[in-house]
């Protein structure tokens, strides 16, 4: 029998197959739109992350006593 792992590679593989079938069936259009919007969005949170761990580290100086390095 399977066990999940096994299972789980499977569907893994099958939907990076499913992915790939889709990006090579683009046209040259949908394949720019769509890294430019996959870069938008790694942009944006990429900026909530950074401002996340300001937000932390503010935190952390204030709790201590001292101030952060930002």
């Amino acid at each position: 029998m399977f066990n999940l792992k096994q299972i789980s590679t499977f569907l893994l593989g099958a939907a990076a197959g499913y992915g790939l079938f889709k990006y090579n069936s683009m046209s040259d259009e949908e394949k720019q739109k769509l890294k430019e919007d996959l870069k938008a969005k790694a942009e944006k949170i990429k900026e909530e992350a950074e401002n996340m761990f300001n937000d932390v580290l503010k935190k952390k100086g204030s709790n201590d006593g001292t101030q952060p390095n930002v």
